[in-house]
């Protein structure tokens, strides 16, 4: 993706794909790093679809807040409010809401990395809220990260692992088949000793990941709670 110079039709499935592809790479595996290092391609006209600059914007405030780099968050999260501000066409207000969704969820994680546990827990449902809220456009696959998976996981780190199970599921509803997702309900249910439910989420995660040709740990954590599993029957 990032080696594209020249394209036949400009739409905007491209653009959405041409941010959305680097930025669901680093997400999706939780690399935050990698994800704060990210940059808007050079070289494309962002201002024809705007929101979808906003997803590498989200990225890298997301990456930002979760691998000690707070400044590139800040920079990140105050470039998003500026796209969703820029949105003023009615017909379009469904994507300043989901930048906006973005933006919240960033400011979340940021509040959690500077201790403001209190603050990033209202604003990571709110963030939740909003996106559950708005609709998806047909051109895009879903969420870049959920901000209720988000949401599931900043539960866990703050040791709510009831609320967690609840917003993990809530995410599998809305998106059946998360990899991430199934790992994170399967361990927040382990965490509150629902030992069956959790059983059930990490044997749908090594159904889903059964033709993988990695080893990520959530698969060796996940055969972990289905062996354990069984001895235990």
């Amino acid at each position: 993706m990032t080696s594209l110079r020249r394209v036949s039709h400009q739409t905007l499935s491209f653009y959405y794909a041409l941010t959305a592809v680097p930025a669901r790479y680093a997400l999706e595996h939780h690399a935050w790093a990698d994800a704060a290092a990210l940059e808007v391609p050079a070289g494309w006209s962002w201002n024809r679809y705007p929101w979808t600059e906003a997803t590498t914007q989200y990225a890298r405030a997301l990456g930002g807040a979760r691998s000690g780099r707070p400044e590139v968050a800040r920079e990140a999260i105050a470039r998003l409010a500026a796209i969703r501000d820029g949105i003023v066409n009615p017909g379009f207000r469904d994507w300043a809401a989901q930048v906006e969704a973005q933006r919240r969820t960033a400011e979340a994680w940021l509040a959690l990395s500077e201790g403001r546990e209190a603050e990033a827990l209202d604003a990571m449902r709110a963030a939740a809220a909003l996106e559950d809220s708005t609709e998806k456009r047909p051109v895009t696959p879903g969420a870049v990260l959920p901000a209720r998976e988000l949401l599931g996981d900043m539960l866990m780190e703050t040791h709510h692992a009831d609320e967690a199970l609840a917003a993990y599921e809530r995410a599998l509803r809305d998106a059946p088949g998360r990899f991430n997702a199934l790992a994170g309900a399967s361990r927040a249910a382990a965490a509150c000793g629902r030992g069956e439910v959790a059983r059930r989420h990490a044997a749908a995660l090594l159904a889903l990941a059964r033709k993988g040709d990695g080893e990520r740990p959530e698969i060796a954590e996940a055969r972990s709670t289905v062996r354990g599993a069984k001895r235990a029957g």
